[in-house]
């Protein structure tokens, strides 16, 4: 016979769904839109033309994920002295300034101020490079991923964490495909090995199976000489008519905290944008007076050859 409790709990579960299917025609959908506010967006890198991004936020149920912002005035400071000032050009999504050149350790400010008079403003300072000291192939693997085998190559990137710092990197990994008659360049998506990818700030983050594009701190490795070890696919390098691309190149970026930050965030926010288990995530904004991010990057590169 059956338990009255769960005939109960099914009357229960019917006598809402009911509930909600007569009621569903008389709900009128409502969204509260927020203001429009400014956005910023600048990355600035050695020897890298200063770029800088200028928008508003749209409406939520727009077809554009932005609209532009006119008529405001652009300042640009470097260590706290003024070195370029213009109105932002009308219809612009990203604006070069041709006049300033990234420079390591030095800050770059950017003040906006608005035809209503609203101001943003934000900051930051571009990092030292980590140089790769040195790449060496290790002895390949042969796994079973998805029921077939794969071989994967290993590799490791040595590098010397800078002392008494805090310091956060990505490391990206491209292969050079000789294609006829243009070569060109793409990207790998490698298999992150090294504990230094599956660290968390906070042991409590339930995150641990995104992938937060090779992006590190020096938590684990403060200080030290580093062999920093990771796995790339030969399926990755693998062309369509079965040839190999044999010429990698490693990218050590050294990120500012900011971008380290919006990087991450942009990426949980949008891994879990769907999942009913995880509460909404906040994007890093490092921008008084609106939102974005201004953040500063270097980068060390070495390239290898793959011995098969």
């Amino acid at each position: 016979m059956c338990n009255s409790k769960y005939i109960i709990y099914w009357l229960k579960l019917i006598l809402l769904v009911l509930i909600s299917s007569a009621c569903e025609k008389s709900l009128d959908y409502q969204v509260n839109n927020q203001p429009a506010k400014p956005v910023l967006f600048s990355f600035p890198m050695p020897d890298s033309i200063l770029k800088v991004h200028l928008s508003l936020t749209t409406d939520i149920l727009d077809n554009n994920s932005f609209s532009y912002l006119n008529n405001a005035q652009l300042d640009a400071y470097i260590n706290d002295t003024l070195i370029f000032t213009s109105p932002y050009p009308q219809n612009r999504e990203w604006f070069t300034i041709p006049s300033i050149k990234g420079e390591t350790a030095s800050n770059y400010k950017l003040i906006v101020v608005t035809n209503d008079g609203d101001s943003l403003s934000s900051n930051t300072t571009i990092p030292k490079a980590t140089p790769i000291v040195k790449l060496e192939q290790g002895n390949s693997k042969t796994v079973l991923q998805d029921d077939i085998y794969e071989v994967n190559y290993k590799f490791i990137c040595h590098f010397s964490d800078p002392k008494y710092e805090q310091n956060y990197y990505q490391l990206r990994v491209d292969a050079f495909k000789n294609n006829i008659p243009s070569p060109s360049i793409y990207t790998i998506n490698y298999i992150k090995d090294d504990p230094v990818f599956i660290y968390l700030e906070n042991e409590s983050d339930l995150l641990a199976g995104i992938d937060y594009q090779g992006s590190f701190n020096d938590a684990l490795i403060d200080g030290m000489d580093y062999e920093l070890k990771l796995s790339i696919p030969k399926s990755e390098l693998t062309n369509e008519d079965g040839s190999i691309n044999t010429e990698l190149e490693f990218h050590l970026y050294s990120i500012s905290k900011e971008y380290y930050s919006y990087l991450r965030s942009s990426i949980a926010e949008e891994a879990n944008r769907n999942n009913i288990f995880y509460e909404p995530s906040n994007i890093y904004s490092n921008v008084d007076g609106g939102i974005g991010a201004v953040a500063g990057l270097s980068v060390s590169k070495m390239r290898i050859i793959l011995n098969e």
